[in-house]
């Protein structure tokens, strides 16, 4: 890519060569009417002969290089098509791929999620039995707490 002051090159060498040829090609067909001599006659038809000689030259050599940078778009278009459905195909098998992980991490989630779950309802379970026992340990000690204040009154006698 041209950078500095030839990025945007000036027309002039592209509107040279064909200004010149249809330049000289409009003075061998208008100097007939001005010279009669048959030797000039004769120079101006070699002159436009070798105008279109040329001419042909010129516009073979640009239709040579429009076929060249009508190939090198071609094959860049082709190019880039080829690497675009490359870059589809790796984006599609990291999609499918994206997919299996996120159903593996699912399953996971959801297992963990269970035994999660199943850890809270034996948690809850282990709470009740030890409120139950600590109950159960409450009413044991209420009960020896009264035989101990009843053990430890003398016992009335009966009156007579």
């Amino acid at each position: 890519m041209p950078r500095g002051r030839h990025r945007h090159s000036p027309p002039l060498h592209r509107m040279l060569p064909p200004s010149a040829i249809a330049g000289v090609s409009v003075v061998c067909a208008l100097a007939p009417w001005v010279f009669t001599q048959p030797v000039v006659l004769r120079l101006l038809a070699a002159a436009a002969a070798v105008t279109a000689i040329v001419g042909a030259v010129v516009m073979r050599h640009w239709d040579a290089q429009a076929g060249k940078r009508v190939a090198d778009l071609t094959r860049a278009r082709a190019s880039d098509e080829w690497r675009f459905e490359e870059r589809v195909a790796e984006l599609e098998s990291d999609l499918e791929e994206s997919r299996e992980l996120r159903m593996k991490l699912e399953q996971r989630l959801r297992a963990k999620r269970a035994e999660l779950a199943g850890l809270r309802n034996e948690h809850a379970a282990l709470l009740r039995r030890y409120a139950a026992a600590e109950a159960e340990r409450a009413n044991v000690l209420e009960e020896r707490r009264v035989l101990e204040i009843e053990a430890a009154v003398p016992a009335r006698a009966l009156p007579p």
